[in-house]
């Protein structure tokens, strides 16, 4: 019986055997998107548990536990430690296929050199090899980044930030990996969120400005974006439940921005007609960003908005500035077949689209980022 996940996992040819690992086993990873926190990497942090490594801030692995129907006092509450790590062992066993169970293996395999599988039972077994390995000095924060092979980080931020920790990086000269900013404005385009008044207040203080209107709002991100860049982002990245496309007039938008300001509620024809203009002037804005939008399903957006002004929306974003586009795709049976052929025929055309604009941002990304010295 072939073991389980063993070298040649997902190499299935012997052509991606040699691609593998001839050239891309070591090769330096450039991490463009992620959610590490540059204070741990600032600190050098030495984790306790597992617990801390994999369910501390790991939203992928929070969604997945709740799809399980575990209650949220073990995924985000104030569950034990041990006990949060139970519910995802248990979890894990259930998503076999899923990418979650391949990563969450293979680190277990690359890093802890745990060459079983994690489930309910083994949960304890696993448990205390881990919590052992975390106490040897290779295992910091700093140390499991150079074991990786990586090269470059682009942590996910928001305007608001101060990026203290990113200064603090920049600054150590006894870190060699590049960890710069990347640009991640949904606070401030999620109007809909009951604390959007207090994010504005602190994106303002941020700027040092005060945001009244919608063109203060525009004039604020601005200057964030300005500070960026001095501190070396390259990058930015979108979530969206799916793309809008809901144009209004500026006199029109300033009403609806007024009306949210006030406290008042926005339908969702105003809440997308804002984040509409919010996406067309930040891709405006984002001349020498990496521009990504990343979205749970498009399928939505392609089925009620369909692929000529999705299109529009795309191409105002690529005018000015790099584009890539990260996407998983679902199924459902919720839309009509002729809804879901038309789906899966816009993908295929989406898929062509992005694939260039990706093909450019790798142009894009290798003659400006600065790890590569040009």
């Amino acid at each position: 019986m072939k073991p389980f996940m063993d070298e040649e996992f997902l190499l299935s040819t012997p052509t991606a055997q040699k691609l593998y690992h001839d050239f891309a086993e070591t090769m330096p990873i450039l991490d463009y998107h992620c959610h590490i926190n540059p204070e741990e990497i600032a600190k050098d942090v030495c984790f306790e548990n597992i617990t801390q490594v994999w369910l501390g801030g790991d939203h992928y692995k929070w969604r997945q536990m709740r799809s399980n129907g575990v209650d949220e006092y073990y995924i985000t509450g104030d569950a034990p430690a041990r006990e949060k790590f139970q519910k995802w062992a248990e979890t894990l066993e259930k998503a076999v296929g899923n990418p979650l169970f391949h990563w969450s293996h293979l680190e277990l395999k690359r890093y802890f050199g745990y060459h079983g599988v994690l489930n309910g039972e083994t949960a304890e077994e696993v448990w205390n090899l881990c919590n052992q390995k975390l106490q040897e000095p290779s295992m910091s924060v700093r140390n499991l980044i150079r074991r990786s092979g990586v090269t470059l980080i682009c942590t996910t931020d928001d305007p608001a930030d101060s990026l203290y920790w990113h200064k603090e990086l920049a600054a150590d000269d006894s870190f060699e990996v590049q960890v710069l900013p990347a640009w991640r404005p949904d606070k401030a385009m999620n109007i809909e969120k009951p604390d959007y008044a207090e994010y504005l207040k602190k994106l303002g203080q941020a700027a040092r400005c005060q945001i009244e209107m919608f063109a203060d709002l525009k004039m604020a991100l601005k200057k964030r974006m300005d500070a960026f860049e001095e501190m070396g982002c390259r990058a930015s990245d979108h979530a969206l439940e799916y793309v809008m496309y809901v144009p209004e007039t500026e006199e029109n938008l300033e009403k609806i921005f007024a009306k949210r300001k006030q406290g008042e509620m926005l339908t969702k024809e105003e809440e997308l007609k804002f984040k509409t203009a919010f996406m067309a002037f930040a891709a405006e804005c984002a001349v020498s960003l990496i521009f990504n939008i990343t979205t749970a399903s498009y399928s939505d957006a392609v089925v009620n908005v369909g692929y000529k002004e999705f299109n529009l929306i795309l191409a105002s974003s690529v005018r000015n500035c790099q584009f890539t586009f990260a996407a998983t795709v679902f199924r459902s049976t919720s839309h009509a077949d002729n809804s879901l052929r038309r789906f899966e025929i816009l993908s295929i055309l989406l898929f062509k689209h992005c694939l260039v604009m990706t093909l450019s941002s790798i142009s894009a990304i290798s003659s400006q980022l600065p790890c590569f010295g040009v």
